[in-house]
């Protein structure tokens, strides 16, 4: 009886155990000493795409990608000499069912002297998508820094030939190609020659001289189009079908040609190899089309470069007789060449960077190493800027700083200088508004103070009109029948209606003067007030309300627990809102109340959150805050509450939002400025 006992308990256990193999998304094969499966889990399908039956038939070292076989006849020797102890297997590529490589990584311990298993045991796990999103990362920075690399190449170079050798040296360097080179049309004789290269074996470099075209090639596609030519497999493309061989050999998989311009016209192509198959993807091409575009940007101006003196000369004797004017102006004033070097500065503009950020300007510097050192994520944004105005746009925009405590808002406007029809510089004017800004924002915010009085204005004049007038009317009427002989009978009656009349009365009369009251007390003195030691003092003088209701509070102040303001307001807030989420928590569910803060440079948030019954925003979002509006009636309240929290925050200078769902609960959101 035992015996058949254990024997179905076996098998139940070997029916549970090969179960959970089967529904794994992790592999497990055991290996004799020579690598040979013994044993392969259901998985193996799931991962590689083979059947139970036909990985039996194979053995690890003819799934494995070439370049990893070295490194796991290392692990394996490791794991042999280990016996017992797992360790980090071999993360490489297998080949699957379907013909494409899978990462794979594993755990392997060599259990060769255990009798039970008597084999290698390996845990295998599909990594392919982790691999694919890291290589798409470290695309993606590659490409940031190679484009971010070029813009300082295009700034440092003296010409055009320096300026081609940086971008191939570049694009090798951090944007990670095999190759990259440079050549140039001669429309003459129908040919490219290269002129820059990096990456490229010397044997190669007279493949690249003296290129034809005219045959429907990449570069043809480039000149025909206007635009660039992409292949992200070059085994596949029939317009490169001659230059196959040669590119497999070299492995150049995926290949981008990319237009150079000077103005208008193309002058020759920037051509950058992969190894990887479908490397150029969206976010690549586009990178790659803004290097480009910077680059033929560049050669602009070097096409430009000799006319500098001339320039220049011109716009110092403007300088002479626009010296005085310049001096004496509020603005900052400064102009630029087509290089956007300075060439003429007041005195305002040369104090201003210097008493805000410290540093010294002079004649002949650039603007980007300015911008660099005080807007570094900015510095391309403000290159657009002046691009616009070099090709004759007045442009005009407002722009805000903040250094520290320091903060201004200065609106500027930037001209084209033009001469003979052709513009040799920018004249550059900011002005400071902080006043006028802060003189807006003050007077927008009196006005919705105004408002905002306005319409409590209207809610008192609401509630004196009828929630006086209610026990007032019922007093009169009481007072009414006493007067009477037919009320002596009831006097006792009508005494205690009279009583009861003026105890609302009372009520009302006292919330009304608790709520004018708020906004008298904040000037009273502002102290560092501690959010943790509030709500220690809430939950203490409730702690029997707390413990009946079983209220759960979780606070996280871990972003800031402190903040200068009056104590007694936010803890009328904290309490209120706290007393609100007790009081309407739904039957049956344990309440359970979140408070946790957040900080930015300018704002600190107090966010409040509750499990409880919730409010229905879309019948009663403009009414939530309103006095004496309640939407649950079940319990006992007088819809006060949240019209004195939102009182106070706005008192305080805050703001408080609510989001809510019914049934699902409620969240406040409360932010203050610092």
């Amino acid at each position: 009886m035992i015996e058949n006992e254990k024997v179905k308990n076996d098998r139940y256990n070997e029916y549970i155990f090969r179960s959970l193999l089967e529904h794994t998304d992790e592999g497990i094969v055991i290996l004799s000493a020579e690598g040979k499966p013994l044993y392969i889990s259901p998985a193996i399908n799931k991962i590689l795409g083979y059947t139970v039956e036909e990985a039996m038939k194979m053995d690890v070292f003819s799934l494995t990608h070439p370049n990893d076989i070295l490194p796991l006849t290392k692990i394996m020797e490791k794991v042999l000499a280990n016996p017992g102890v797992p360790m980090k297997g071999h993360t490489g590529q297998m080949l699957h069912k379907n013909g494409t490589w899978r990462w794979i990584e594993s755990t392997v311990v060599n259990l060769l002297d255990d009798p039970a298993i008597t084999g290698i045991v390996d845990n295998i796990r599909d990594i392919t998508d982790k691999k694919n999103e890291e290589r798409k990362l470290l695309h993606a920075n590659q490409l940031y820094a190679f484009i971010s690399q070029i813009n300082q190449a295009i700034v440092r170079s003296a010409n055009e030939q320096e300026l081609f050798k940086e971008v191939c040296r570049i694009a090798v360097k951090f944007g990670k190609f095999k190759v990259a080179w440079i050549g140039i049309f001669d429309h003459y004789n129908k040919k490219m020659s290269l002129v820059e290269e990096a990456g490229m074996a010397p044997d190669d470099r007279p493949y690249f001289t003296n290129i034809p075209f005219g045959k429907k090639g990449a570069q043809d596609q480039v000149l025909c189009t206007g635009t660039y030519y992409t292949c992200n497999n070059v085994q596949n493309d029939l317009l490169i079908n001659d230059w196959k061989p040669f590119a497999q050999k070299r492995e150049y998989h995926s290949i981008i040609t990319l237009p150079i311009k000077k103005g208008t016209e193309i002058i020759g192509t920037l051509n950058v190899y992969a190894t990887e198959i479908n490397f150029f993807h969206e976010q690549e091409i586009a990178l790659l089309k803004e290097a480009c575009g910077d680059v033929s940007f560049a050669l602009d101006i070097f096409e430009k470069k000799a006319q500098r003196l001339r320039i220049e000369e011109a716009l110092r004797k403007s300088e002479s007789n626009l010296h005085a004017i310049i001096e004496n102006s509020d603005a900052s004033i400064y102009s630029l060449d087509r290089n956007l070097c300075y060439i003429v500065f007041n005195k305002s503009l040369k104090k201003s960077l210097k008493d805000v950020y410290d540093l010294e300007i002079n004649t002949g510097d650039n603007v980007y190493d300015f911008l660099e050192k005080i807007e570094p994520l900015e510095a391309r944004a403000w290159g657009k800027i002046y691009a616009k105005a070099l090709l004759g746009e007045t442009v005009k925009f407002e722009k805000e700083f903040s250094v520290g405590d320091f903060y201004s808002c200065i609106s500027f406007s930037i001209y084209p200088i033009w001469e003979d029809k052709s513009i040799i510089g920018l004249s550059c004017f900011a002005i400071d508004i902080t006043k006028q800004k802060q003189d807006i924002v003050q007077k927008e915010k009196m006005l919705a103070d105004f408002m905002q009085r306005n319409k409590n204005l209207e809610q008192f004049s609401y509630i004196v009109s009828h929630n006086l007038r209610a026990p007032v009317a019922n007093i009169l009427g009481l007072a009414d029948l006493l007067m009477t002989k037919e009320g002596i009978a009831e006097e006792g009656v009508l005494l205690e209606g009279i009583f009861n009349s003026v105890k609302k009365l009372d009520i009302v009369v006292s919330d009304l003067n608790y709520v004018l009251q708020v906004n008298n007390q904040v000037n009273e003195n502002k102290e560092i007030v501690k959010f943790s030691n509030l709500l220690s003092d809430i939950k203490l003088s409730i702690d029997n309300l707390l413990r009946n209701e079983e209220v759960e509070i979780i606070a996280d102040f871990s972003a800031v627990n402190e903040m200068l303001t009056l104590k007694s307001y936010v803890y009328s807030i904290f309490f209120n809102l706290i007393s609100n989420s007790i009081k309407y928590r739904r039957p049956g569910i344990k309440p359970v109340i979140r408070i946790n803060t957040a900080k930015d440079k300018k704002n600190i948030q107090l966010v409040f959150t509750d499990n409880g019954l919730g409010i229905d925003l879309v019948q009663n979002a403009d009414k939530v805050f309103g006095l004496y509006k309640r939407f649950h009636t079940h319990t006992e309240g007088k819809g006060v509450g949240l019209y004195i929290v939102k009182t106070q925050v706005e008192a305080l200078a805050g703001i408080i939002t609510i989001e809510s769902e019914i049934n699902k609960g409620t969240t406040f959101r409360i932010v203050f400025e610092t």
